[in-house]
Parts: C-alpha cells; structure tokens; sequence
C-alpha cells in the first residue's frame, strides 16, 4: 500500500473514531455510506475506491476481512 493510501485510510479511520468508537455504530456509518455511494457509482468503482480506505478501518476495529467482504 501506498504511502498516500495510507493517510487517507488514517484520516477516515480518525474522523470515524471522533464520531463513535462502537464498532456496531462504524459499520452501520459505512453501510450507510456505501448505499450512498451506490446511489451514484457503479459497484465495481465503488470496491475500487472504497476498499483501499475501508479495509484498514475494519481491520483495527476487530472485523474480519472476509465478514467485510475481502479474503
């Protein structure tokens, strides 16, 4: 991963935890952004742009890569 990548995935990840730190609340705020991003983008651009940033926010809240989707 790329050292861009990484910032922005750390500046999500630090603007989500301002907002909640229950994990249930962080994946219930992504569903709600991916249907949002669903609504205008097409699905695979969608898993492009999104898993970079998304993954790494998964992983350091406890879920398991493959429950959110990539193995």
């Amino acid at each position: 991963m790329d050292r861009c990548t990484e910032q922005v995935a750390v500046s999500a990840f630090e603007f989500i935890k301002t907002i909640t730190n229950q994990p249930w609340a962080i994946l219930a705020l992504v569903n709600v952004i991916l249907l949002f991003m669903g609504c205008i983008i097409e699905g695979i651009a969608i898993i492009l742009i999104a898993v970079p940033v998304l993954l790494p926010i998964m992983k350091s809240i406890g879920v398991d890569p493959v429950h959110f989707g990539c193995s």
